[in-house]
Formats: C-alpha cells, sequence, structure tokens
C-alpha cells in the first residue's frame, strides 16, 4: 500500500460527495485546513530541496521527514487540524512562515475567549436584571416607568 500524504488525504475528503452536502462553514474549514496543509508540506519540500522520497545523489543531505506530529490551529471558524511535518537532522531549525504568520490571530482568538467566557455570563444578567427592572417598574407605575 503507498503512503499517502496528510494533503492528499484532505483532499479526497474535501472532494468526497459527503463534503459537498455538508454545511457551507463546514466546508469552508476543511478547504482552509486543505490550503494550510499544502502550504506546510511545500514549506519542508522547499526547506529540504528535495520532495518526498527523492534522494539527491549530487549533494549533501540536508536533513529527512521524520513523520508527523499533530497541531491545533485556532481561526475565527474554530480550530483547525494539521499534520506538521518534522524534520530531523538540520543544520537550522524549520519552523513554518505560515503558521508563523497566523500566530498573532490565534493569541487573539484565544484572548477574545478567554474575556468572553468571564464577561459574557457578566453582560447577560447584566440584560437580565434590567429587563427585570422595566418589568418591576411597568407593573408598579405603569407605561410610564418603562423609561430608564
Amino acid at each position: 500500500m503507498k503512503r499517502q500524504l496528510p494533503s492528499q488525504t484532505l483532499e479526497e475528503q474535501f472532494l468526497s460527495p459527503d463534503t459537498r452536502r455538508a454545511p457551507l462553514s463546514e466546508t469552508i474549514r476543511l478547504g482552509a485546513q486543505l490550503m494550510l496543509q499544502k502550504a506546510v508540506e511545500l514549506e519542508v519540500t522547499e526547506f529540504l530541496g528535495r520532495d518526498h522520497y527523492q534522494r539527491n545523489a549530487d549533494c549533501l543531505l540536508r536533513g529527512y521527514r521524520n513523520g508527523y506530529e499533530d497541531k491545533q490551529v485556532q481561526t475565527g471558524e474554530g480550530p483547525l487540524h494539521l499534520k506538521m511535518p518534522q524534520v530531523r537532522n538540520t543544520i537550522d531549525a524549520f519552523e513554518s512562515v505560515w503558521l508563523q504568520s497566523l500566530e498573532p490571530v490565534m493569541n487573539f482568538l484565544q484572548d477574545l475567549s478567554v474575556q468572553s467566557k468571564y464577561t459574557l455570563p457578566l453582560r447577560l444578567e447584566w440584560r437580565r436584571y434590567e429587563e427585570h427592572i422595566r418589568v418591576m417598574s411597568a407593573t408598579k407605575s405603569g407605561p410610564s416607568a418603562l423609561r430608564i
């Protein structure tokens, strides 16, 4: 059985009939996941100077691929699950330019989710309190008490 790259598996999933029947937001997430996966795989190919299972006899070995590690990337549509290629025996460490460019967005979304975790319940409670005051004022003094 021939090994498949994670991007090939995602591409098959993206082109499947099930994806065509899925909600648009899910299709967009899968498409974004596919694009990021391909971008990271291409970055590793460029970094090593050769494609998968390719050997260069005329130049020195610049490192090699050594499997994948799961990575979650936070986006506005929710988390994307990527398979990050692991690179070994290289002079320089491999770092994805794509994921580095997404870092500020991921940090912002993380901060926003932490803030909303605590502030959203307070805002909802405040609205309930305001509504309760309006109802109480309306029942005691009539329609003119609705102005707060």
